[in-house]
């Protein structure tokens, strides 16, 4: 799937409309994917964070969104997903898991 998360307010021509994913149109469980994997995006972004603390700060995050240990992204996970994030010029899209659909209108 491609396309770009659009405000439900954005007027974007009739051609452009297919190509975009209306935030809304994305379950509630996968709005709380984006939002937590952009939140840790935002952690490995953060100044003073290295290659050398970067999964501490990581784990540090995990412990303030109440996420279990085992279910705590690696950094390699999450530098995965900051790779696929700039990959597709910032759209939080990219960052959508894939395992539960979009609803087809």
């Amino acid at each position: 799937m491609s396309g770009n998360v659009t405000s439900e307010n954005a007027v974007i021509p009739e051609l452009e409309a297919e190509n975009h994913v209306y935030l809304s149109d994305l379950s509630l469980r996968q709005q709380r994917v984006i939002n937590t994997r952009m939140q840790f995006i935002e952690c490995i972004l953060r100044e003073g964070v290295t290659v050398d603390n970067a999964q501490d700060e990581i784990i540090l995050l995990a412990a303030e969104l109440d996420i279990p240990e085992k279910e705590t992204p690696g950094e390699s996970t999450v530098r995965r997903w900051l790779t696929k994030y700039r990959a597709s010029d910032c759209q939080s899209i990219s960052l959508m898991d894939h395992r539960s659909n979009v609803r087809a209108e």
